[in-house]
């Protein structure tokens, strides 16, 4: 892997946990996750099952806020 930023290369990646901004359906929603950060500038990105990993927290926590803006009829299941 090389660094975008730095062109640091190959061992220069190392596995970090991070927080970071996600964007869904016009909501800015903060996520945790892992990440290959590169060693010596700081920038991240991430492989495909780091992506799939966040993504779906995003779409968890875009879910769950959501449901937290219904009714409270609506979320027991209840008619009105």
């Amino acid at each position: 892997m090389v660094c975008l930023c730095c062109d640091g290369e190959g061992d220069n990646f190392e596995t970090k946990v991070q927080t970071f901004e996600q964007r869904f359906k016009g909501e800015t929603i903060m996520v945790t996750g892992e990440t290959q950060t590169c060693k010596k500038c700081g920038w991240f990105t991430l492989t495909v099952d780091q992506l799939n990993t966040v993504l779906q927290q995003t779409k968890r926590e875009y879910a769950k806020r959501q449901l937290a803006r219904l009714p409270v009829d609506l979320r027991r299941g209840q008619k009105g």
